[in-house]
Protein backbone atom coordinates (compact mmCIF):
# COMPACT_ATOMS: atom_id res chain seq x y z
CA UNK A 1 0.00 0.00 0.00
CA UNK A 2 1.14 3.71 -0.98
CA UNK A 3 0.81 6.48 1.06
CA UNK A 4 0.92 8.81 -2.12
CA UNK A 5 2.74 8.87 -5.74
CA UNK A 6 5.90 10.58 -4.24
CA UNK A 7 5.83 7.42 -1.98
CA UNK A 8 5.02 5.18 -4.83
CA UNK A 9 7.90 6.72 -7.00
CA UNK A 10 10.16 6.09 -4.19
CA UNK A 11 9.46 2.55 -3.56
CA UNK A 12 9.75 1.97 -7.58
CA UNK A 13 13.43 3.73 -7.56
CA UNK A 14 15.08 1.58 -4.78
CA UNK A 15 13.30 -1.64 -6.18
CA UNK A 16 15.06 -0.42 -9.60
CA UNK A 17 18.19 0.32 -7.94
CA UNK A 18 17.98 -3.06 -5.75
CA UNK A 19 17.24 -5.00 -9.45
CA UNK A 20 20.46 -3.30 -10.53
CA UNK A 21 22.82 -3.65 -7.70
CA UNK A 22 21.98 -7.14 -6.33
CA UNK A 23 23.58 -9.37 -8.81
CA UNK A 24 27.15 -7.81 -8.35
CA UNK A 25 26.94 -7.68 -4.64
CA UNK A 26 25.26 -11.47 -4.43
CA UNK A 27 27.60 -12.06 -7.11
CA UNK A 28 30.75 -11.22 -5.37
CA UNK A 29 29.65 -12.62 -2.20
CA UNK A 30 29.46 -16.09 -3.80
CA UNK A 31 32.80 -15.56 -5.59
CA UNK A 32 34.35 -14.70 -2.38
CA UNK A 33 32.94 -17.78 -0.59
CA UNK A 34 33.17 -21.10 -3.73
CA UNK A 35 35.73 -19.08 -6.13
CA UNK A 36 33.88 -19.98 -8.90
CA UNK A 37 32.10 -17.67 -11.80
CA UNK A 38 29.70 -17.73 -14.49
CA UNK A 39 30.73 -20.43 -16.84
CA UNK A 40 32.36 -22.51 -14.05
CA UNK A 41 30.65 -25.20 -12.47
CA UNK A 42 32.11 -26.63 -9.11
CA UNK A 43 31.09 -30.16 -8.87
CA UNK A 44 28.41 -32.30 -10.44
CA UNK A 45 25.88 -31.28 -7.42
CA UNK A 46 23.51 -29.03 -9.35
CA UNK A 47 22.37 -27.25 -6.23
CA UNK A 48 25.38 -25.73 -5.47
CA UNK A 49 25.56 -21.95 -5.44
CA UNK A 50 27.71 -20.37 -8.58
CA UNK A 51 28.36 -16.34 -8.57
CA UNK A 52 26.46 -15.10 -11.63
CA UNK A 53 29.62 -13.04 -12.51
CA UNK A 54 32.48 -12.78 -15.12
CA UNK A 55 35.82 -12.25 -13.59
CA UNK A 56 38.00 -10.56 -15.50
CA UNK A 57 41.81 -9.50 -15.09
CA UNK A 58 43.92 -6.35 -15.96
CA UNK A 59 47.55 -6.06 -15.58
CA UNK A 60 47.47 -2.70 -14.67
CA UNK A 61 45.93 0.50 -14.47
CA UNK A 62 47.36 3.49 -16.16
CA UNK A 63 47.51 7.31 -14.46
CA UNK A 64 44.16 9.22 -14.83
CA UNK A 65 43.91 10.76 -18.65
CA UNK A 66 40.94 12.95 -20.64
CA UNK A 67 39.50 11.47 -23.29
CA UNK A 68 39.41 13.97 -26.18
CA UNK A 69 35.97 12.56 -27.32
CA UNK A 70 33.93 14.03 -24.24
CA UNK A 71 36.85 15.28 -21.90
CA UNK A 72 36.25 12.99 -19.29
CA UNK A 73 38.46 11.60 -17.15
CA UNK A 74 39.48 8.08 -17.26
CA UNK A 75 42.23 5.54 -16.39
CA UNK A 76 43.01 3.00 -19.53
CA UNK A 77 43.88 -0.74 -18.54
CA UNK A 78 45.15 -3.87 -20.28
CA UNK A 79 43.24 -6.93 -20.06
CA UNK A 80 45.52 -10.31 -19.45
CA UNK A 81 46.15 -13.11 -22.21
CA UNK A 82 43.70 -15.33 -20.70
CA UNK A 83 41.16 -12.32 -20.21
CA UNK A 84 41.92 -11.41 -23.73
CA UNK A 85 41.25 -15.22 -24.92
CA UNK A 86 37.94 -16.07 -22.53
CA UNK A 87 35.12 -16.54 -25.01
CA UNK A 88 32.88 -14.36 -23.48
CA UNK A 89 34.64 -11.22 -23.82
CA UNK A 90 32.91 -10.15 -27.21
CA UNK A 91 29.29 -10.16 -25.16
CA UNK A 92 30.83 -8.89 -21.79
CA UNK A 93 32.44 -5.47 -20.54
CA UNK A 94 30.12 -3.19 -22.89
CA UNK A 95 29.94 0.31 -23.16
CA UNK A 96 28.21 1.95 -20.17
CA UNK A 97 28.48 -1.28 -18.24
CA UNK A 98 28.82 -0.85 -14.62
CA UNK A 99 31.82 -2.83 -13.23
CA UNK A 100 33.73 -3.69 -10.00
CA UNK A 101 37.41 -3.53 -9.61
CA UNK A 102 38.93 -4.99 -6.77
CA UNK A 103 43.45 -5.83 -6.05
CA UNK A 104 43.01 -7.85 -3.54
CA UNK A 105 40.49 -10.57 -4.49
CA UNK A 106 36.88 -8.77 -3.28
CA UNK A 107 38.13 -8.82 0.01
CA UNK A 108 38.57 -5.43 1.46
CA UNK A 109 39.45 -3.09 -2.11
CA UNK A 110 36.31 -2.38 -4.24
CA UNK A 111 36.06 0.48 -6.86
CA UNK A 112 33.35 0.89 -8.93
CA UNK A 113 33.51 2.06 -12.23
CA UNK A 114 32.17 2.39 -15.32
CA UNK A 115 33.07 1.25 -19.20
CA UNK A 116 33.69 4.53 -21.40
CA UNK A 117 35.69 2.84 -24.21
CA UNK A 118 36.26 -0.35 -25.10
CA UNK A 119 36.69 -0.39 -28.99
CA UNK A 120 40.13 -1.95 -28.88
CA UNK A 121 39.33 -4.64 -26.34
CA UNK A 122 39.04 -7.93 -28.81
CA UNK A 123 42.10 -6.78 -30.73
CA UNK A 124 44.79 -5.51 -28.24
CA UNK A 125 43.16 -5.98 -24.75
CA UNK A 126 42.21 -1.83 -24.29
CA UNK A 127 39.71 -0.98 -22.23
CA UNK A 128 38.95 2.30 -20.08
CA UNK A 129 36.95 3.44 -17.17
CA UNK A 130 35.18 6.10 -15.24
CA UNK A 131 35.77 6.16 -11.65
CA UNK A 132 32.42 6.31 -9.52
CA UNK A 133 34.75 8.03 -6.29
CA UNK A 134 38.50 8.46 -7.32
CA UNK A 135 39.72 8.62 -3.83
CA UNK A 136 43.18 8.39 -4.15
CA UNK A 137 43.12 4.85 -3.39
CA UNK A 138 43.54 3.46 -6.93
CA UNK A 139 47.07 2.38 -7.63
CA UNK A 140 48.53 2.78 -11.11
CA UNK A 141 50.42 -0.50 -12.45
CA UNK A 142 48.69 -3.13 -10.08
CA UNK A 143 46.69 -5.48 -10.97
CA UNK A 144 43.08 -5.84 -10.62
CA UNK A 145 40.11 -8.41 -10.91
CA UNK A 146 36.72 -7.13 -12.79
CA UNK A 147 33.44 -8.26 -11.90
CA UNK A 148 31.12 -8.28 -14.43
CA UNK A 149 27.40 -8.61 -13.28
CA UNK A 150 24.55 -9.89 -15.53
CA UNK A 151 22.47 -6.27 -14.91
CA UNK A 152 23.98 -3.99 -17.48
CA UNK A 153 23.95 -0.37 -15.80
CA UNK A 154 22.41 1.56 -19.65
CA UNK A 155 19.31 -0.02 -19.28
CA UNK A 156 18.23 1.09 -15.94
CA UNK A 157 19.96 4.72 -16.19
CA UNK A 158 17.33 6.73 -17.52
CA UNK A 159 14.40 4.58 -15.52
CA UNK A 160 16.15 5.30 -12.51
CA UNK A 161 16.61 9.19 -13.29
CA UNK A 162 13.28 9.79 -14.39
CA UNK A 163 11.77 7.53 -11.09
CA UNK A 164 14.41 10.01 -9.01
CA UNK A 165 13.12 13.66 -10.29
CA UNK A 166 9.75 12.78 -11.46
CA UNK A 167 7.63 16.03 -9.52
CA UNK A 168 4.27 15.75 -11.22
CA UNK A 169 1.17 14.47 -9.83
CA UNK A 170 0.68 10.59 -10.79
CA UNK A 171 -2.11 9.24 -10.82
CA UNK A 172 -2.55 6.14 -8.17
CA UNK A 173 -5.68 4.18 -8.35
CA UNK A 174 -6.65 1.66 -5.11
CA UNK A 175 -8.25 -1.30 -6.09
Amino acid sequence: MYNDAAHYLDIMYRLFREDLISPLRDGIAVYKRTGATRYQKLSEDFDEVTSDLLIFKIEGLEGLQVRTIDGTLCRFAKLTEESRSHPALSRNLIFGQVVCLSSDGFQEDYQLAQIVERDKTEEDGTIAFTFMDEDGTIVKDRSYQIADPQSYFIAYRYVLVALKVRRCVLEVERL
